[in-house]
């Protein structure tokens, strides 16, 4: 890059916090605090949309911990919502929504002991050859039909 001036430089520092105030008085608190977090994580370029859609998120989170939270502490029979309440609203969701997968260890056993049963043997003769127990063309189900008698009389 080449020198600039100092003229320049000021007149680049001036634009610079231009745009931060513009950016402040157009959006709220909580979109500065999103795109600082945004900034924080090395992200240089993204999308200003992003910052919405992650607002919506926090906001649709946040909301939805709040009444879970009122529901357990109404059934608590208390008046107000304390932490404890928002603890095991958090902790509820987190068990709920995300779950980890089993330890390696038992994966590998039960891969053991599924790949330790032989396969069915193959019928020699010509044509599609698919596994004895499974029954991928023919009839599932069995439809019975009822006759409606009509007395006209």
């Amino acid at each position: 890059m080449g020198n600039i001036t100092f003229e320049e430089c000021m007149l680049e520092t001036r634009n610079e916090t231009f745009k931060q105030r513009t950016f402040k008085t157009r959006h709220p608190k909580d979109a500065l605090v999103n795109s600082s977090i945004i900034k924080e994580l090395g992200v240089q370029e993204y999308d200003p949309r992003v910052v919405n859609q992650l607002l919506d998120f926090v906001y649709k989170y946040v909301t939805s911990m709040l009444d879970d939270s009122k529901i357990y502490s109404n059934h608590a029979n208390k008046k107000n919502i304390d932490i404890e309440d928002v603890r095991l609203a958090v902790a509820l969701r987190v068990e709920k929504d995300f779950t980890t997968p089993p330890p390696r260890e038992v994966l590998m056993d039960i891969a053991r002991t599924k790949n330790a049963l032989p396969l069915s043997l193959v019928k020699a003769h010509c044509g599609l050859r698919l596994p004895a127990n499974i029954l991928f063309n023919g009839v599932q189900l069995q439809i019975e039909t009822y006759k409606k008698v009509w007395n006209c009389s």
